[in-house]
């Protein structure tokens, strides 16, 4: 995962933090909960369109 780098003659060190894997990641698993949630909307009833108005109010700046 890039978490090492080794040196030849010089040794093994901690690598830098690899940004756009971190952050690739991390919207891997944002995706991931927000199709959790479109399971658990369906299953309740709740039509994607009110699921996206759902979203939208809590993207708003006095919902964060």
């Amino acid at each position: 995962e890039g978490l090492i780098d080794t040196v030849g003659g010089k040794g093994t060190f901690v690598a830098s933090p690899n940004l756009d894997f971190l952050r690739e990641k991390r919207v891997a698993q944002v995706e991931g909960k927000l199709r959790e949630a479109m399971k658990e909307a369906e299953a309740a009833g709740i039509a994607p369109r009110d699921l996206k108005q759902m979203l939208d109010l809590l993207l708003e700046p006095d919902h964060a």
